[in-house]
């Protein structure tokens, strides 16, 4: 059994300007997902995309607007307030701002308690539970007295990981978790998240704007784009590579160690206008940057269809991106590498 499924589920934002109803956001606009157990699923793509959004969705923060959420079978309750949902199915979620999410009036060891005190944990039995957490994510026990302020970023980060899993938790979303932190402390702490998802079993959604950082992370990856997935990975066999012209851009993007590759290798660089969520395009909503958009994609949307056994793809031209992009004069896109 699935431990979470999304099943048409949109989130819309109307907007209000001096008082009046203006337009609609469609941060979210009819995603089917499943989240199996024993997994990690990366959600990737650019800010405003819709992936805080619906991770907030999967934690039981935000009701949907339309859709069903599924877990484990029971199809979640709209009636419950946002945030009793997620105590009921044992979610969390770890932001981007580690600081903005731990009190800074409150001693550290008390806001990693803070899920066993909803538990009804008694103080000597809390300590130690406290002090257990904060060895396994590699911070001294001298911490427990100290304030937020007093923590560099990653400690912050890895304070933040460990009252997520105080209440072992099914699942976790981490929403950015790492993107704010230098690039060798982000390393240490994906490791660590890793070493902890062995340890205590626990489900992650990790959601990045970082294609590289997801890749090392996921069992699964979903693309996001204007509030749609554009591209999903249906089975934990990442051999075929992504084949939608946004996931390929996406991939460009990342640097190579090797200089002389980096040197020599075609970036893609996007043109053209990035859409509204407020007035989308009609057809691809990708068309209006898409480095091959043909005419069809500005007539018709693309459904998220299969495009290999291990995946799905909303494109007209899934496959093809090499070929057509080469026509263009602009070189090859290196998806393959």
């Amino acid at each position: 059994m699935a431990l979470l499924r999304l099943e048409g589920v949109s989130v819309h934002f109307r907007l209000r300007r001096r008082g009046r109803a203006g337009g609609i956001v469609r941060a979210v606009d009819g995603v089917d997902l499943t989240i199996n157990e024993g997994e990690v699923l990366g959600i990737v793509g650019e800010s405003g995309c819709g992936k805080t959004t619906l991770g907030r969705v999967i934690v039981g923060l935000q009701r949907p607007t339309s859709g069903d959420v599924v877990v484990r079978g029971e199809k979640r309750s709209l009636r419950q307030r946002p945030g009793a949902n997620a105590r009921a199915d044992g979610f969390q979620m770890v932001y981007q701002d580690a600081a903005g999410s731990l009190n800074p009036w409150k001693r550290i060891g008390w806001s990693i308690a803070e899920p066993l005190r909803n538990e009804g944990m008694r103080k000597p039995e809390m300590r130690e539970r406290v002090l257990e957490l904060l060895d396994q994510v590699g911070l001294p026990d001298s911490l427990i007295d100290q304030y937020p302020g007093q923590l560099s970023g990653g400690q912050q980060q890895r304070a933040a990981i460990a009252r997520a899993l105080a209440g072992r938790p099914r699942l976790i979303v981490l929403d950015e978790a790492v993107s704010s932190l230098d690039m060798s402390t982000q390393a240490q702490v994906l490791n660590l998240l890793k070493d902890l998802a062995e340890r205590h079993a626990v489900n992650y959604v990790f959601i990045s704007h970082d294609i590289a950082a997801v890749d090392f992370m996921s069992d699964r990856v979903a693309v996001m784009y204007l509030g749609k997935i554009v591209e999903l990975e249906d089975s934990h066999d990442r051999t075929s590579p992504l084949v939608h012209p946004y996931s390929i851009t996406l991939r460009s993007a990342v640097p190579v160690p090797d200089p002389v590759v980096e040197r020599r290798r075609n970036r893609i660089v996007l043109t053209g206008p990035v859409a509204s969520a407020t007035e989308l395009p009609s057809g691809c909503r990708f068309h209006t940057r898409c480095p091959i958009a043909q005419p069809l994609c500005s007539d018709a949307e693309p459904e998220l269809v299969r495009a290999s056994p291990t995946s799905r793809v909303a494109c007209h031209f899934a496959g093809e991106f090499d070929s057509r992009y080469a026509a263009t004069g602009a070189g090859t896109s290196g998806a393959s590498a």
